[in-house]
């Protein structure tokens, strides 16, 4: 089962079918829990919403108020607007980064030891200049990485296969708030070390 933070997760609430895997994966609550081996050239390829990035109010949060306010709509329903309210949120208040200084000393690292660091999200193509904005509201510089759009299409397992060369580095790591997405990558890759970032999202302000 799913920590209750991240039950409302759009990955994971979405009508695919999940892959299914016998392998583990580790959670974590910082990216500093992460080891990077300086012998390893490292690919790491990372979610953006509930990993780098935490809404500064939780899709949790709206969903408990609906279900408060309006006990007799289905869980689908309360899904279905919260969502809608949550999108309205993040555009007006924005977002939190998940771990300022544990990415900032991991990043350091993975680079110090000639690897680098990509983005790979659900998110539609389409939201490109929100993605930047976002970025820059957490100090980072969009124009560092490559990131990569899966429009929700397909799974990340499934793109990484089609569209990420990771054949120039030692080690792959994948990073993700998803176990639908973790799993659909563990699936494919053996070689990929897959950890899941365990989010706060009981905190709706700074």
């Amino acid at each position: 089962m799913l920590p209750a933070n991240n039950i409302y997760s759009l990955d994971d609430l979405n009508n695919m079918t999940n892959p299914t895997s016998s392998n583990d994966y580790k959670l974590i609550s910082s990216f500093l829990d992460i080891p990077i081996n300086p012998n390893e050239k490292t690919l790491v390829i990372c979610d953006i919403d509930d990993t780098i990035l935490k809404a500064k109010n939780s899709l949790g949060h709206f969903y408990q108020i609906l279900k408060n306010d309006f006990s007799d709509l289905s869980h689908d329903k309360i899904i279905k607007e919260a969502r809608n309210m949550q999108s309205i949120s993040n555009n007006i208040v924005g977002f939190n980064h998940t771990d300022p200084d544990g990415f900032a000393q991991f990043e350091a690292k993975v680079k110090q030891f000639s690897g680098s660091i990509c983005f790979l999200t659900a998110r539609n193509k389409q939201t490109e200049n929100f993605t930047k904005k976002n970025f820059k509201q957490i100090g980072l510089e969009y124009e560092n990485y490559q990131v990569y759009y899966t429009n929700n299409i397909k799974h990340k397992g499934q793109y990484i296969h089609d569209h990420i060369d990771t054949s120039n580095y030692d080690k792959v790591i994948f990073i993700d708030d998803s176990s639908y997405q973790i799993e659909s990558v563990m699936c494919m890759f053996e070689h990929i070390n897959c950890y899941k970032f365990v989010c706060d999202n009981n905190s709706d302000s700074d």
